[in-house]
């Protein structure tokens, strides 16, 4: 391996404040003219470490991310018990044998059994080894910490603009495209729909102004998240409605953003009651977006 610059952390949102710190390890890395790679850790990490929280973003779908910024090169860590289990200074010692050429890391960084170890131990152990750690302030929003503890909790309770505001695009979720229950066909309002994953973080169940991009293409769309009681349904999914006709596209792979909360799950009477409450939601999407484009030609 080449030498490279690492960026230490978890990375489970890659939100604004990660990408502060991405964007310094790719500036110092670009001026000595190597690499950066990315440390994260699996799907399940949380679980492992006894955390009841969900990930903001699985393990692929921070790769995603971390492409469009730039950075392809990831180095993930086990969560296995004895990874996990090393002391602060078995840590320290794992790194340096990675030889990095630099390190940067948040402020508020943790590692080793229990969490015991914090920065300036790391940067002690890794300068006595030659090996640059840079430090890095954490960015502030409204007087606190930009962190994925927050971000989770304005996804979880459907406060998804603000919570793309930390995160600095919209929160996303992505799969392949399932047959379903085919009743939104059966109203006229076809539908998609991606099973949802145990480790992932999803929003408050409801429904949501949301864009559906499908092999590059991006459509305006209207996603529910949960079950479908109107038709007795108590499975949980991402059921999403797309404003324009895409054909088939069962198997292919969607990536949902989501914008806006419109509404809770409500139990309707009757389909014909539920159609017309869909197309109330299909109205309000159509003026989000109006607004969204409008308001960008203003500025």
């Amino acid at each position: 391996m080449k030498e490279f610059v690492l960026a230490l952390g978890y990375f489970d949102s890659i939100h604004i404040g990660h990408r502060f710190l991405l964007q310094k390890a790719k500036d110092f890395a670009s001026e000595k003219g190597l690499s950066v790679f990315v440390a994260t850790f699996n799907d399940g990490f949380l679980d492992r470490i006894g955390r009841q929280e969900k990930e903001i973003y699985l393990l692929h779908q921070r790769k995603m991310i971390l492409q469009k910024l730039g950075i392809t090169e990831t180095l993930i860590f086990p969560a296995s018990k004895e990874f996990l289990n090393r002391t602060k200074e078995e840590f320290c010692a794992y790194i340096i044998t990675l030889k990095p050429y630099a390190v940067m890391v948040g402020s508020d960084y943790s590692f080793g059994r229990n969490a015991e170890g914090k920065v300036d131990f790391l940067r002690t152990a890794l300068e006595k080894a030659g090996i640059r750690c840079f430090i890095v302030d954490l960015l502030e929003y409204k007087e606190k910490k930009v962190s994925s503890t927050s971000i989770r909790n304005l996804i979880s309770e459907g406060f998804t603009e603000e919570a793309n505001l930390l995160l600095g695009e919209p929160y996303f979720v992505c799969g392949t495209i399932l047959r379903g229950r085919q009743d939104g066909t059966k109203m006229g309002i076809p539908t998609i729909n991606l099973a949802m994953n145990l480790h992932k973080q999803y929003p408050k169940s409801g429904v949501y102004v949301t864009e559906t991009e499908i092999e590059g293409k991006t459509y305006p769309s209207v996603t529910n998240v949960g079950n479908h009681p109107t038709f007795s349904d108590s499975n949980e999914n991402v059921e999403t409605h797309i404003l324009e006709p895409v054909g088939d596209v069962y198997g292919k792979t969607a990536i949902v953003r989501f914008y806006k909360y419109i509404r809770p799950i409500e139990t309707f009477d009757n389909a014909d009651r539920l159609k017309k409450q869909i197309e109330n939601d299909i109205q309000t999407t159509k003026e989000y977006f109006y607004d969204k484009i409008r308001c960008g030609r203003q500025q």
